[in-house]
């Protein structure tokens, strides 16, 4: 079987959300997550991407519509503060058609993404 691996160009947006009381502050943290689709069905490829710029590291897991936890992985973050990874959708807790959360942390931040799934 022949399994193509498309890169995606990662946009950067200039969007601030982390609040900080002095302007002096050179703390920007940022911290982005997105797969290459919206929607999976069994057994698809999910290609998931993303930048950390404040970790060497970031826990990257998927829960389903019930809240249950279903896929995780530790990714390292390459030194341009890119990580990216892949995971297979399906197995046990991946019964049911819906919504599943995806959800990225690097210790100080936590950022989720949403997307649908058929069983």
């Amino acid at each position: 079987a022949l399994v193509i691996i498309i890169v995606a160009a990662i946009a950067f947006s200039s969007n601030s959300d982390s609040f900080t009381s002095d302007p002096k502050s050179e703390i920007q943290l940022q911290l982005t997550i997105q797969t290459d689709l919206s929607s999976y069905s069994q057994k698809d490829f999910i290609s998931i991407n993303g930048i950390s710029t404040n970790s060497n590291m970031v826990s990257i897991s998927i829960q389903n519509q019930n809240n249950e936890l279903v896929w995780a992985e530790q990714v390292s973050v390459k030194s341009n503060g890119v990580y990216s990874t892949l995971s297979i959708a399906g197995g046990p807790g991946w019964e049911n058609s819906g919504t599943y959360t995806m959800k990225v942390d690097n210790g100080s931040e936590i950022k989720s993404i949403a997307f649908s799934f058929t069983s």
